[in-house]
């Protein structure tokens, strides 16, 4: 959590703006039924917020994929709150525990309330995650996925696909096409089909770690533009050494943090980001 505290207060005190995608401006038209035209929604939104970006701020579009650990996803939420940020998670319906469907134990009054507060709540569509999934069924369980959190108090109008594991068949969640058969026109917000950004993501952690180092990233920050980070929870829970190490021969920006917030000062692991945007802001202010 000190590592999440570390970049959202880095990033407000840049003059960042945290934004969902309830607050952009999607024309939906019959483009959205078809893989070769559905894009075309998401460049029309862009270039129209363009022309209207507020060129003093970043903006960004915090996501987050919450694909285990319900616990975090509440823990992060409710901490971004208590910031006065808000963001995007796409939570899980049901889950699989050696291809055994449990439902996901999420706290939905919880979530109702972080909605009232401005949080936006997605569907993780997952279902392609079971060896034994049929893609006959595949819509069935898209629709009754979003009727099910709808019915419990959240506002489902966007998707996004869990990538992770294949079936039998070598079919991924994403290689499935929702907005053209399924009954709940729903647009993706990344993966595959996704919002534009200059975008990072920590979902490719465990398989590509010289990618994910966070600080590259925000050193890239652009006034006027607008940013896509994607975070996961369930990355961020470890309690001690025993939990973390696991990651330090592969991730040594991680082992570095580590060692800072031992020493209860994590200010030197962000001095290349905090100069970079020091500088950006200078200029801003210059102009």
């Amino acid at each position: 959590m000190k590592f999440m505290e570390d970049i959202c207060k880095i990033l407000l005190s840049f003059n960042a703006k945290f934004i969902t995608p309830d607050e952009l401006s999607f024309l939906i038209t019959d483009e959205i039924l078809h893989e070769q035209t559905i894009n075309n929604i998401y460049k029309r939104e862009y270039i129209s917020w363009k022309n209207h970006a507020p060129q003093n701020e970043f903006s960004i579009l915090l996501l987050h994929d919450c694909d285990a650990s319900a616990h975090n996803i509440l823990r992060f939420l409710e901490y971004e709150n208590s910031l006065g940020i808000k963001s995007t998670a796409s939570v899980y319906v049901t889950h699989f525990d050696n291809d055994e469907e449990h439902l996901f134990p999420l706290d939905y009054p919880r979530l109702v309330k972080l909605q009232d507060a401005g949080f936006c709540f997605t569907y993780h569509w997952n279902q392609a995650g079971n060896d034994d999934f049929d893609p006959a069924c595949f819509w069935r369980f898209f629709d009754s996925d979003v009727d099910f959190l709808r019915a419990k108090g959240l506002r489902i109008d966007y998707y996004s696909s869990h990538g992770w594991k294949k079936t039998k068949q070598g079919k991924c969640n994403h290689d499935f096409f929702c907005p053209g058969m399924a009954k709940n026109k729903l647009l993706s917000t990344h993966n595959r089909y996704e919002i534009i950004g200059m975008s990072y993501s920590d979902g490719g952690f465990g398989s590509r770690p010289e990618r994910a180092d966070i600080r590259k990233f925000l050193a890239q920050l652009t006034y006027g533009e607008r940013h896509i980070i994607l975070l996961h929870p369930c990355y961020y829970g470890a309690k001690d050494d025993a939990h973390a190490k696991k990651f330090f021969e592969s991730h040594p920006f991680v082992k570095e943090y580590w060692r800072y917030f031992q020493t209860g000062d994590t200010t030197p692991y962000w001095k290349d980001v905090l100069k970079a945007l020091s500088r950006k802001k200078a200029m801003l202010s210059a102009r």
